[in-house]
């Protein structure tokens, strides 16, 4: 690159814009929503917790900070039947038929 001397020792000692003070504020309120929230939150629940605590911001800022800051809200798992009803297995019968409360102690028991 051919930058002068002097351009780049007036870049060194820039101010930070503000912008980017703004920005390194809400990025630093992005970052301890994850840690209360185990990493679930995405942009818009983030936004809003922002919001809570009086920081007034756009859920479109909020996802371009997390986008830059590559944080992810973290995906749920697609759901899977586990249950398989039509086997051939035996069922154990229905001993108590709905009846939970017995007159005696010990008379049902859970297998």
């Amino acid at each position: 690159m051919r930058v002068s001397r002097s351009g780049y020792h007036y870049w060194l000692k820039r101010v930070p814009s503000d912008r980017a003070r703004e920005n390194s504020k809400l990025d630093n309120l992005i970052l301890q929503t994850p840690a209360e929230c185990r990493g679930v939150y995405g942009y818009r629940r983030t936004c809003f917790s922002i919001r809570l605590e009086g920081y007034i911001t756009s859920k479109n800022r909020v996802q371009r900070r997390m986008k830059a800051l590559k944080i992810q809200a973290k995906q749920p798992r697609a759901w899977k039947k586990t249950t398989d009803s039509s086997h051939g297995n035996r069922v154990a019968e229905n001993v108590l038929n709905r009846t939970f409360l017995q007159d005696e102690k010990d008379r049902a028991w859970v297998i």
